[in-house]
C-alpha cells in the first residue's frame, strides 16, 4: 500500500510524542483517504502524525475510503483539521476545484509517501 499524508512531520514534537503514545496503546490508526487511480496511491485527508509514527513502527494503517465523487471528497476535506481547519484558504472553493487542489503535484510533491 501506498498512501501520500498531507505533510511531513517532526518527530521531534510533544504532539509527535502524544500521538505515539496513544498509538502504543490502540494500535493502528484509522486514515480516511480516498484512492487515486492516476498516481497509484491513497491520498490522506488527515494523520500526518499517525501514518509518521505507523510507518516507523511498521504497523500499516487501516484505510477509511472518503468515497469517489468530488462532492464526497470535499466534505471530507473540509471536515479535516488541516491548516487548523483553515484548509489553507480554499474552504470555500467548490467540490471540484477543492478536490483538483489537494490531487496536484503542486501540492503533493511536498507531502510524504509512505510504503508498507
Amino acid at each position: 500500500m501506498r498512501i501520500i499524508a498531507p505533510h511531513a512531520v517532526s518527530a521531534h514534537t510533544e504532539h509527535y510524542a502524544a500521538v505515539s503514545a496513544y498509538m502504543r496503546e490502540h494500535g493502528a490508526p484509522t486514515i480516511r483517504a480516498w484512492w487515486d487511480e492516476d498516481m497509484g496511491v491513497w491520498l490522506a485527508v488527515e494523520g500526518s502524525h499517525r501514518l509518521a509514527i505507523a510507518h516507523a513502527a511498521g504497523v500499516e494503517p487501516v484505510i477509511e475510503d472518503v468515497g469517489a465523487s468530488d462532492a464526497e471528497r470535499a466534505e471530507a476535506l473540509r471536515a479535516s483539521d488541516i491548516d487548523d481547519g483553515g484548509l489553507y484558504g480554499r474552504r470555500g472553493d467548490e467540490d471540484a476545484e477543492i478536490v483538483e487542489w489537494w490531487s496536484s503535484y503542486n501540492r503533493v510533491r511536498d507531502a510524504v509517501t509512505y510504503e508498507w
